[in-house]
């Protein structure tokens, strides 16, 4: 099967989108405290570890695209 190409404006809209996504879950993650389950304070504090934003990013894309495709 031959891979799909997505297009940088198309690319660039995603990564925005999913990344507010993403912030917006972990705020109500955040909002939650002290009342948090185990995985979720286990989260916040491995995104609080990764001091290079666009290294958080990233990481946070690919942990995301993997529970997605698990």
């Amino acid at each position: 099967m031959k891979p799909i190409k997505i297009p940088s404006s198309i690319k660039k809209e995603f990564s925005y989108q999913t990344l507010k996504l993403i912030s917006e879950l972990t705020k109500q993650v955040e909002d939650k405290f002290p009342i948090r389950e185990k995985d979720e304070a286990a989260f916040i504090q491995a995104l609080n570890e990764i001091q290079d934003v666009g290294q958080r990013h990233k990481l946070m894309l690919q942990a995301f695209a993997g529970a997605l495709t698990e």
